[in-house]
Formats: C-alpha cells, structure tokens, sequence
C-alpha cells in the first residue's frame, strides 16, 4: 500500500544536551566536516557539552537543532518506500523541511538560522506564556482588549499549538498582568515560558526585515516536495513565496492547529524529523498521530510496509 507520507520538523524547545549521541561519532562527524567552516565556533561542542549554557541561546540552538534534525533525515530516508508527498516544520523547523525539500543546501539552512536566532534575541527584551484549555476565540478577545486597556504594551497569540493550547506573546509586563484575566475567563493553566524573546508577532518586525534581508543573499530553488507553511497553513513549493512566507513568519502567529487538520486529511504516515518528542506530543493533542524518530522506528515502518 502506498502511504502518504509528511515528515513534520521540531522547532526550538526540542534541544537537549548531548542529543548527537544516538547517532555514530564517524557519522556525525563526516557530516560536520562538510559544514564546520561555516561558523566560528564547534557546534558539535555546544550540542554534545553545552558550554556556558550557548545550546539554550537562539543563535545557536537554531542551527543546532537543525543541524540534528537533518543527521536524521540521513537516516530514515532510504528507510522510506517512497519520497515524502508533503512537509512541515514548527517555527524554525520550517527551514530544516525546506533543507529536506532541496530548497536550501544545509550550509545555507545553517547560515540563514544562525542569523535569525541571532536577529530574535537582538529584540526587545519580551515574555511569551502557554495558556491552556481556553479556546482560542476567548484568547484573541482577551488580547485584544488588554491592547486597548494598555496602549503601551502589547499582547497577541503566536503559536496556536492544538485547541487546548495556545501560547502567547508580548511585553513582559503585560504578560505577567495577563495571568488573571485568562484564568476569570476559564484558562486551566497559565505557564511563564524560559524565553527572553517573544517571536511570531509584531516585536519581531525588525528580526524579520533582517531576516528578509539575509534571505535575499542566499540561493534558493523551488522545493521538490510541497511544504506546509506556517503562517497559513497552506501548501508551497515557489520559492519566491517561500521566501515572503518564511519572513512573514515571524510576525505572525503559527498555525499549527491548521497545519495537524491538512495533515491528518491526508491519512496517512506522519514522522517526526529531529530531536524530542514535542510534535507527536502536539500530533496526540491535534488528533493526529505523528511517528516518532525512536529507537524501533525500523519495526514501525516494517509494522506498516510488511
């Protein structure tokens, strides 16, 4: 049976210490050789040791992850019965999808995330939080009108996850303030996240016209496979739209609630591309089930392929 195929791509928050280690050191570092010329400093340390706490810093936790995330679509793609139909990625993952669609060369995809993680924590300082089982309706309304309540400040969704949660984005005082109004209005929880930058809305407007900038200097092609882009949830393989989207992006909120429901129209295999477990956690809350990339993913595809 020919199933389709989505290979779905983490974002940051999958990061951990030491997340190379399932894979061959003559491997990892066959593939780094390629690439190492690229920064100035060892990726392969901050990934594996962590020094001075850099993998939890954007510049370089974007390029790590993506650079793990491809070690793995090394991996299972020859596992495959055919190429994947389709793509997706949270947030930055959507540059690892698009590495994967041939649309970047991995050097570029490490080049151009390297600088967008630096772009972002050049922003003003901010706060993001996680609210959860409050439909998202009730956020926008609550958000809109804290907006209107405090001119100075500033609050929106950013990453609309799966319908029990939605995270949120804003000025740091406004984000504290926030708690109370969405618990009155029904939220479960209302959880503070480890971020000193809130992206995917308007405090990223300069990241972004940099970003956009930086993107323009790289080459880019069409890419092979469709993707699922972010911001709508639509499919694309024109990279001129490619290009506009991935700037959009970090203005906007992603639409990932959107992004499970295409996926799971298609009814098909779904196989999470990269460290952790975040999208098939985030697939079970959209009724979507996403493969993980684990230790018996080999018997997973044979359970499905015979």
């Amino acid at each position: 049976m020919n199933h389709h195929i989505t290979i779905v791509c983490p974002g940051q928050g999958s990061q951990s210490v030491g997340m190379l280690s399932s894979f061959d050191d003559d491997f990892v570092n066959s593939e780094y050789e390629k690439i190492k010329d690229l920064f100035d400093f060892d990726l392969i340390d901050i990934i594996q040791n962590n020094p001075n706490n850099l993998l939890n810093k954007s510049r370089y936790t974007q390029p790590a992850i993506l650079f793990t995330s491809y070690l793995y679509w090394i991996k299972i793609k020859d596992l495959l019965p055919h190429q994947p139909n389709l793509l997706a990625g949270h947030s930055l993952g959507e540059f690892t999808a698009l590495t994967i669609g041939g649309a970047f060369s991995l050097r570029d995809a490490l080049y151009i995330v390297h600088k967008r993680g630096a772009f972002m924590e050049a922003a003003k300082p901010s706060a993001m939080a996680a609210v959860l089982n409050l439909n998202l309706e009730d956020i926008i309304t609550i958000t809109n009108e804290l907006n209107n309540t405090y001119p100075d400040e500033y609050i929106a969704p950013v990453n609309i996850n799966s319908p029990k949660q939605t995270v949120i984005g804003g000025t740091s005082e406004i984000i504290d303030l926030a708690e109370n109004f969405f618990k009155e209005k029904g939220a479960k929880r209302y959880i503070k996240l480890d971020v000193s930058t809130a992206s995917h809305c308007n405090i990223m407007k300069d990241a972004a016209q940099m970003l956009n900038d930086e993107l323009n200097s790289i080459s880019i092609t069409n890419t092979a496979i469709p993707i699922l882009q972010n911001i709508d949830a639509k499919s694309y393989t024109e990279k001129s739209k490619i290009l506009k989207n991935l700037t959009s992006q970090l203005i906007h909120p992603v639409q990932w609630v959107k992004t499970m429901k295409t996926i799971s129209d298609k009814d098909g295999l779904v196989i999470e591309c990269g460290p952790g477990k975040v999208l098939a956690g985030l697939g079970k809350a959209n009724n979507c089930s996403v493969i993980n990339i684990s230790d018996d993913f080999k018997d997973k595809i044979k359970d499905i392929y015979g």
